[in-house]
């Protein structure tokens, strides 16, 4: 059948109209939120490095070349 989401999901990545498999979703889906909630918890966690990440907005093109204020 035709699903008649597709052409919102085109536009967002949302998980909109994923289908159901009984009383949950489809193994494919559930999996790809699983992976995606676990890079999520890996980014909270994971050790930011402040003056690197200062240096690379300093080197793009769109910034000003001055040092981000660090707070």
């Amino acid at each position: 059948t035709t699903n008649a989401w597709s052409k919102l999901n085109a536009y967002t990545d949302a998980r909109v109209g994923v289908g159901r498999a009984g009383d949950s979703v489809p193994t494919k889906h559930l999996l790809a939120f699983h992976l995606a909630h676990a890079q999520a918890i890996d980014a909270v966690h994971t050790h930011l490095d402040v003056s690197d990440l200062s240096r690379h907005l300093i080197d793009q093109d769109w910034a000003p070349r001055c040092a981000p204020l660090q707070l």
